[in-house]
């Protein structure tokens, strides 16, 4: 909290280590003489904040390659967590634990180009997302020999 010292106005925005009760204890002084101290009791209540979601994520995949990322969660009011995937995703391959927001997954050929990961962690009052836009990377694979002809032959004589 803060005090104009022009016109004695007090202000302030509580945070979350402000929760609880405390007493605001004051004077005023005209110059010469100090008033009698006033204290007034002021009660700051929880609100409840929604959590963030962070995480480091490599915006890129190789094709082929197991990839698995934890993203972290923070919340003040150390509410209970509650992790979906969001409306916007469209990795097909990445799948999240729901109990601890734990993400991965192996991109396939089908999965090369671009897609967005987007994972809602949400307690009982709000909720924010986290969105990464990752590009799965094309590796050349090896070709693969099919053979056209019959795995066995059976020789006939004709006469003649």
């Amino acid at each position: 909290l803060s005090i104009n010292s022009t016109d004695g106005s007090i202000s302030g925005t509580p945070v979350q280590s402000d929760v609880g009760n405390c007493v605001l204890a004051f004077k005023a002084n005209d110059g010469t003489t100090d008033s009698v101290l006033q204290s007034i009791n002021l009660s700051v209540n929880n609100i409840n904040d929604r959590p963030i979601v962070s995480g480091t994520w490599s915006g890129s995949i190789n094709e082929d390659s197991p990839y698995a990322c934890s993203l972290s969660v923070s919340d003040d009011d150390v509410d209970t967590i509650n992790w979906v995937l969001d409306g916007t995703h469209n990795c097909s391959f990445l799948s999240v634990d729901l109990a601890s927001g734990n993400v991965s997954g192996t991109p396939l050929q089908a999965n090369v180009g671009n897609c967005n990961l987007a994972i809602r962690a949400s307690d009982s009052i709000g909720s924010s997302v986290y969105t990464q836009n990752i590009q799965v990377i094309n590796i050349n694979d090896d070709p693969i020999i099919t053979s056209l002809c019959a795995s066995s032959v059976r020789w006939v004589k004709t006469p003649g």
